[in-house]
């Protein structure tokens, strides 16, 4: 038989990319979100590795209030290089799921925050 067959499946695949290329990971994570919700995407593999070494996102990722989360500062437009900045969880979950701009949104009392 003279098929092609890969070495590890792709959950190991995908283990090992998340050890060796960290960055690589975590955009391939970034396209698939941005597919699936129908949003530009146009950031490439150098400017993020950039951006993540530039933020410290990499290192203090994760899902505890404190840890860093990818948020787009224009949530009407796509994951494109400028429009991303890190937030801790907490401060991304402040903003609502409706991604209401904190400065835009306004209490019970109708007063800003």
């Amino acid at each position: 038989m003279n098929g092609y067959f890969l070495k590890e499946c792709w959950k190991c695949r995908s283990r090992l990319l998340k050890e060796r290329r960290p960055w690589t990971y975590v955009l391939n994570m970034i396209r698939h979100s941005a597919r699936k919700r129908k949003l530009a995407f146009t950031l490439t593999v150098e400017s993020f590795k950039t951006w993540c070494i530039q933020t410290g996102y990499l290192e203090k990722r994760g899902n505890k209030p404190g840890d860093l989360t990818i948020d787009r500062i224009d949530w009407n437009e796509g994951y494109h290089i400028w429009n991303l900045q890190v937030l801790t969880h907490e401060e991304n979950s402040e903003q609502g799921a409706d991604n209401t701009p904190r400065s835009e949104r306004v209490d019970l009392d109708n007063e800003p925050f």
